[in-house]
């Protein structure tokens, strides 16, 4: 009897996504999975919004959290393709026709609706920069060689890049946040346990 053959992503394919990795082309000291990149990028994206539109509504915090869960999902059947390959073909097709793209949005349905709830709107541009920011921070950690801080310094790049784009096309936000929570992911001292007081804990 034979069986028929998913063609959409499901369940099956997230479970996953904990064991594709990312940063093929690139020296790391240990691998990233789509599934970390993804929970990661989310978080992100929620810092990023409260900092930049401490006003935004409960949907747009709902599609920024599932577009980023989301984002990279394809990747899972995909695998993951090198920025600089994705570039290229980007530069032969019309924005969002590439081979790649259309294939992504038709093996995932939720990457295609969230992509649609997302385009034209300034959350793109909050969940674009959470992409990257996890990229910058993995690298910080992780990244080895000088190849790796070549492509940390371009990716940063790129961050500041969509921060002054963002100012241009939607000045109402706080864009200037985003430089901030970047450079406190960097630098900052994580909390430890024993800093705090048994008043602060109680009283939290």
């Amino acid at each position: 009897m034979s069986q028929t053959k998913n063609k959409q992503m499901g369940i099956k394919d997230v479970s996953r996504s904990v064991h594709v990795t990312r940063w093929h082309s690139v020296g790391v000291h240990r691998n990233q999975s789509v599934a970390e990149h993804s929970a990661l990028s989310s978080f992100y994206a929620e810092f990023l919004l409260l900092a930049i539109n401490p006003n935004a509504t409960t949907e747009e915090h709902l599609i920024v959290l599932r577009y980023s869960l989301w984002h990279d999902q394809p990747e899972v059947v995909t695998g993951d393709l090198c920025t600089p390959l994705k570039r290229l073909l980007e530069s032969y097709f019309k924005q969002e026709t590439s081979p790649l793209e259309q294939v992504e949005k038709a093996i995932c349905k939720q990457y295609k609706e969230l992509s649609e709830a997302v385009s034209g709107s300034y959350l793109k541009n909050i969940t674009k920069l959470a992409d990257y920011f996890d990229a910058i921070v993995f690298l910080e950690d992780e990244g080895k060689e000088k190849q790796a801080q070549k492509i940390q310094e371009d990716i940063k790049k790129s961050y500041l890049k969509l921060i002054s784009k963002s100012k241009q096309d939607y000045p109402q936000y706080d864009w200037e946040k985003a430089n901030k929570l970047l450079t406190e992911a960097l630098y900052s001292d994580p909390v430890q346990i024993d800093d705090l007081s048994f008043e602060e804990i109680m009283t939290a």
